[in-house]
């Protein structure tokens, strides 16, 4: 026996007995009452731990293989686990005893504590400790913290630091944000703290500060003010008190700011009853004030009425059908019904009175209106013109309305019914903006201009936030999610402008020439409005900035002459420079570049106003013809030699029709000057035209078709170009060399550069250095590969979280709103899904701040903003991500088949797939990409969900044969929802709509007989549903590499041998609930004499209108008439015969349902029985053949109906129906009323 096998033995006899002695933990009780054995329990575990510890060092000692260390390690930390909630809970027993020991031995000491103890039995609301900001109340906080959490010895100091952190805000937060969570760094932080903000200089500062901002009380009679005031100041004092700071150090300067705080009488008061002989100190001010807000307070309890403010109430039925107030109220009975209106207004009278007003220049001008007394008209203060202004008028004898002596407010406002009585039709025009109009009191000034009120100034500061720039980043965000549209194609309009566009390019020898695309019917336009302007008001601003910038300056400048020598820019030859279209122009600045890190870019969107057309606005945007940025990710993985490269200032070597470039004019100094701006012109496509990446795309494909058939290789790699980048590969380096040599000949024939090449292969790299090919040289940094890195020399790919962790680290002082969580997760790009279980985690969390409904810049609740910053202080692993680019390890394989699994919870599902291939005799797994999606906010059942996740498997398996076409030659789905197997390998047919239909879609996806059945804990799209910590997903194999029987033979897979269907309580009633239920009708046709019964055709209990019901019955009605054989078919719409035959109907039938037997002995005999309950009614048929009564009122004048009123019983829904339609009509009246209209 080795010696690991050895110390195993011995670790598994001890493992066994700390089993043992957690399992006797557990097992207590609270009727443990025995201090000693508690304590030997406690001290055995502690001395097994050491033992176990010291076994478990042996062990990992001895340990070679990576995979053996990662599962010891997880065995360890489960023991570790089951010993520490034991000893937690053993010190809890002891300590629980041993305050119970001391009460019981000591019972004339802890009188008060057994009083406390009763006390807090009581339900006490629940105390917070206030979050701490960086204020002065650092010693409240301070305080708090240290009794709750600080001097709590149940809590570790880790956990105690975790307490801290989450109780600061900005910008105290920031203080402590950069330490690591552990027991060292809790007490630096909280030393650092108290050093920060615990220092006595600082807590006076902002005591003193408060004292001299206090809100000033301008009223004595606010006594409720005087005591705030009160108050603040005697805290703010005493405060300064408990820190040693007396009144006499600073009372002098105190006392006349305390004055300036209180009314003008008080401070006269103040000063009568002061003593002249001794000066004056903070304490007489407070004492004084203290006794004026004491005898005020008294005062106005004793002269105050006593009697209640509250409102005598009347009770008003209310109607319990409509949620309505009813008019008639019980009590007093003179209450006016307009009082109850909810629409009712309160009427507020103002005294009117009669003016005459008289003008200033002729007195026997005399104007009379009527006018309401106010307090205020308007606080508008109106500036008096400026002195020049009025010099001009007096110069010219213009007698103004007002002299603008002095200023006066607005006195009187005259309505617009007056307004013309008094202004005439005459005016002048003073200059540009102010017009002279004559008027009943003389010349009004009016229009805009420079006050004379030089000493008053006004700033509007209009702050625009556009959250326009996160949503259209998350739907970016949302994009990578999807999968690449199968299906997307040309409309004919886009056919068209590539026809259009092709047909006008030109090639003058060295490259292509191309004309601006002009939207239909907008040009070429002669001239586009003129924006000079602006632009020049943009270049001034550029010229600041370079100048602040020399660096930047010169490398802006030094592009611009390089372009001018190069004749990309030419000086414009137009003598007008102030017409025409300009281009502002600006410097875009890349740190990440090791060349070119400043580019110019043009802003063609530019405008001269609102209501103007920008050249980007006359111009079309053309069409998308890039290749998708996953497929090319994803081919770019395939080969094993990878190189990539780009186009030389690519938009730059197009050039531009003559007759366009007028319309490409923009500013520029030549001879480092800004006085000598002089305007020049682009000869060739600019960066910032809204067309210019589909002008580029369209002249490389439309040149690459001439090569297409001599080259189809080439043609394809150039045909996958993204933008300017090339990022491709071949099987050998020589594949790759005739590639790459061919596509450098064929771009260099149409006057582009392909450079900066860049290689995982070294023997590649020498044979562009023997044929002198450009080669980035600079091998110590990795590639921008489409919004990823790739390292070449190692061969691997790595997420780009640089924007995000820019984000993260700028967002931190602005605090945790919705707009900063937003904008962070937008800046995640992860199209392979290489941390779907690290982004689910903040996906759920998005769609959690959308239920909450969170503005923008609300802070998050604490709960999700602890869930934010757990996910953000894990970003940082992230970095430590590396994959193999290679999906391949080399190109000796064989046997390659494709695997996808799936998976759902409550919150999420996705899939993740796998290639499964044989190298050198053995089986290797590769990840590919993985998708993950947020539950729908309506709650699925989980069979539903497993569903959805399934279908996101077969979409995701379908893209990958389609773009591994040559590749695969099996796929397998995988996974553990028997129930979702169940309905996949069946028909869709016989399933409710939902499964129906996505069962149906994953068939045509992908054959049945490919879906398999694995276990939850061997399913890796596990990881994608309910998130996981970046720690244990990036070290899991089960994640990169599927369940450890994926790569072993096919024997050792699970076996397939599901029952059908599956079985179980639980799955049984899933399948039935989802089946389409199958209606079995019979058919019975019934005929009868009496037409006028309707209720057996129509269900009453379905209306809840009276109206409706009726349209219904006479619709009805109508088609039994239309049907039965005759000349006359009614049409059109419902005329009122018909509404009123539909009612006898139903009162014909409510009286056959009720009083059947008297209707029938009145039309038998015609007179009922004197059993009968209705006999004293003395009832009768009408002309209709309804009951009727008879009465009293047979010979009066009145109404039909009112003398014989049709007989209806009193519980029946139609009569119910009847009821609310008669209180509805009266408006909600009472019983009286309702009545009354019925009868009617």
């Amino acid at each position: 026996m080795d010696k690991m096998s050895k110390v195993i033995e011995k670790r598994s006899s001890v493992r066994s007995s700390i089993t043992k002695l957690v399992k006797r933990v557990q097992a207590l009780g609270e009727e443990t009452e025995d201090l000693n054995s508690l304590s030997e329990l406690l001290e055995l575990i502690e001395t097994k731990e050491e033992i176990l510890k010291k076994y478990d060092s042996e062990v990992e000692d001895l340990i070679t293989d990576p995979e053996k260390f990662k599962v010891e390690l997880k065995g360890s930390e489960e023991y570790d686990d089951k010993i520490l909630s034991a000893k937690i809970k053993l010190k809890s027993k002891l300590k629980t005893f041993t305050e119970k020991t001391v009460q019981e031995s000591h019972p004339g000491l802890n009188k008060s504590n057994i009083s406390e103890n009763a006390a807090s039995a009581l339900k006490l609301p629940k105390l917070e400790i206030p979050r701490f900001s960086g204020d002065s109340n650092f010693m409240e906080f301070f305080g708090c913290f240290d009794s709750a959490i600080g001097s709590n010895d149940s809590l570790s100091k880790i956990e105690k630091f975790q307490y801290l952190k989450s109780l600061l805000s900005p910008p105290a937060y920031n203080v402590v944000a950069g330490f690591e969570l552990n027991e060292k760094n809790y007490d630096s932080c909280l030393e650092l703290l108290k050093q920060r903000y615990g220092r006595t200089d600082f807590i006076i500062n902002s005591y003193m500060s408060k004292l001299l901002n206090l809100e000033p009380v301008r009223n004595s009679s606010h006594v409720k003010s005087l005591r705030r005031l009160y108050d603040e100041i005697e805290v703010n004092i005493r405060n300064l008190r408990a820190l040693n700071v007396t009144e006499g150090s600073y009372g002098h300067l105190l006392n006349p700011l305390l004055l300036k705080l209180l009314p003008q009488d008080l401070v006269l008061d103040f000063h009568r009853k002061r003593s002249k002989d001794k000066n004056c100190e903070v304490s007489e001010i407070m004492t004084f004030l203290r006794n004026e807000v004491e005898s005020r307070e008294i005062c106005e309890s004793v002269t105050s009425n006593p009697k209640s403010s509250e409102t005598k109430r009347t009770f008003s039925q209310n109607c319990q059908n409509f949620q309505t107030y009813q008019r008639n109220y019980s009590k007093p009975k003179n209450v006016s019904t307009a009082a109850t209106l909810h629409t009712q207004l309160i009427k507020k009278r103002y005294p009117v009175v009669c003016l005459q007003l008289q003008s200033r220049h002729d007195s026997s001008k005399v104007y009379k209106l009527e006018a309401l007394v106010i307090e205020i008209i308007s606080n508008l203060s109106l500036n008096n013109p400026d002195l020049s202004t009025l010099r001009k008028l007096k110069e010219k004898n213009i007698q103004l309305a007002d002299s603008f002596e002095n200023e006066i407010p607005v006195d009187i406002l005259v309505g617009s019914d007056s307004f013309w009585d008094i202004v005439y039709d005459e005016k002048i025009r003073v200059t540009d903006n102010i017009w002279l109009i004559n008027s009943f009191f003389g010349w009004l000034l009016g229009g805009v201009g420079k006050g004379n009120n030089s000493d008053e100034s006004c700033q509007n500061v209009c702050l625009v936030m556009d959250s326009s720039s996160i949503l259209f980043d998350l739907s970016k965000f949302w994009e990578i999610e999807e999968f690449p549209n199968e299906t997307r194609g040309l409309s004919e309009r886009d056919d068209q402008l590539i026809r259009n566009f092709e047909n006008n390019l030109e090639f003058n020898g060295q490259r292509y020439v191309c004309k601006l695309m002009w939207k239909e019917n907008m040009g070429p336009p002669v001239e586009l409005d003129s924006n000079y302007e602006v632009a020049k008001k943009r270049f001034n601003s550029l010229c600041n900035k370079l100048n602040k910038n020399p660096e930047i300056s010169d490398q802006y400048k030094q592009i611009v002459k390089d372009q001018l020598e190069s004749n990309i820019v030419g000086k414009c030859v137009n003598e007008d420079i102030k017409s025409g279209y300009y281009m502002p122009h600006r410097a875009v600045i890349r740190d990440d570049k090791i060349t070119s890190q400043v580019r110019i870019v043009y802003d063609c969107s530019s405008k001269a106003n609102e209501d103007k057309k920008s050249l980007n606005d006359s111009l079309e945007t053309g069409v998308n013809l890039y290749v998708n940025i996953l497929d090319a990710i994803l081919k770019f993985r395939e080969n094993q030699v990878a190189f990539c490269g780009d186009l030389e200032k690519a938009f730059l070597m197009i050039e531009i029709a003559e007759e366009d470039r007028k319309y490409l004019k923009f500013l520029w100094f030549p001879n480092d000057t800004v006085n000598s701006t002089q305007t020049f012109q682009l000869n060739r496509l600019p960066f910032g035209l809204t067309t210019s990446p589909f002008a580029l795309t369209c002249v490389i494909k439309f040149h690459i078709k001439k090569f297409k058939d001599d080259y189809p290789k080439c043609y394809e790699m150039l045909n996958s170009l993204y933008v300017d980048d090339l990022y491709y590969g071949a099987e050998t380096a020589q594949d790759a060399y005739q590639l790459t040599s061919s596509a450098i000949e064929i771009l260099r024939s149409a006057g582009f550069n392909l450079r900066k090449l860049r290689t995982n292969c070294s023997e590649l790299n020498k044979l562009w250095c023997e044929n002198g090919y450009e080669e980035n040289t600079d091998h110590g940094q990795g590639s921008g590969f489409l919004g990823l890195n790739w390292d070449p020399i190692e061969d691997k790919i790595k997420l780009n979280l640089r924007d995000v962790r820019n984000s993260l680290e700028s967002g931190i002082a602005n605090g945790t709103t919705k707009r900063h969580v937003l904008r962070i997760i937008s800046q995640i790009f992860d199209p392979c899904g290489l941390i779907s279980p690290f982004v689910i985690t903040v996906k759920i969390l998005m769609q959690e701040l959308w239920e909450k409904g969170l503005k923008w810049d609300e802070q998050l609740p604490s709960g999700l903003e602890k869930k934010w910053r757990t996910w953000c202080s894990e970003l940082a692993h992230i970095d430590n991500l590396q994959i193999e680019r290679k999906l391949f390890s080399n190109a000796g394989m064989s046997e390659i088949s494709l695997h996808v699994f799936c998976d759902a919870s409550p919150k999420a599902y996705g899939a993740v797939a796998y290639f499964r291939y044989i190298t050198e005799g053995r089986v290797k797994v590769s990840f590919i990409i993985s998708k993950s999606k947020v539950a729908p906010l309506k709650t699925l059942t989980l069979a539903r969900l497993e569903l959805m996740a399934a279908l996101i498997a077969a979409r995701l398996a379908k893209y990958l044969l389609n773009t591994f076409p040559s590749l695969t030659k099996e796929i397998f789905l995988w996974s553990d929802s028997k129930i979702v197997l169940h309905w996949l390998k069946g028909s869709s047919k016989i399933w409710k709509p939902f499964v129906s239909n996505r069962v149906a879609q994953v068939q045509l996806l992908t054959p049945p007989n490919c879906w398999n059945h694995c276990s939850g804990s061997e399913n890796p799209a596990d990881f994608t549903t309910r998130g996981e910590s970046t720690r244990k997903f990036l070290t899991s194999s089960l994640w990169w590499m599927g369940p450890a029987w994926l790569s072993q033979p096919v024997q050792s897979w699970p076996v397939q041998c599901l029952p059908n269907p599956p079985d179980g309580m639980c799955g049984e009633e899933v399948i039935a609930s989802e089946r389409r239920r199958t209606a079995i009708v019979n058919t019975m046709v019934t005929t009868t004499n009496d037409d006028n019964c309707i209720s057996g055709c129509i269900d009453i209990d379905k209306y809840s209108n009276l109206g409706k019901l009726l349209r219904v019955t006479a619709w009805v009605r109508r088609f039994v008439h239309n049907a039965k054989p005759g000349p006359l078919k009614l049409s059109g719409p419902l005329c009122a015969s018909e509404l009123q035959e539909a009612l006898y109907s139903w009162i014909k039938a409510t009286q056959l349902k009720h009083f059947g037997r008297e209707l029938k002995q009145l039309l038998s005999k015609g007179i009922i029985s004197r059993d009968s309950s209705i006999y004293n009614l003395n009832p009768e048929l009408d002309d209709n053949q309804l009951l009727q009564l008879k009465g009293r009122l047979e010979f009066s004048n009145e109404e039909v109906r009112a003398k014989h009123p049709w007989l209806l019983p009193t519980k029946d829904k139609f009569v119910k129906l009847l009821i609310l339609d008669a209180h509805v009509k009266m408006c909600h009246l009472g019983v009286d009323g309702t009545l009354t209209q019925l009868r009617e």
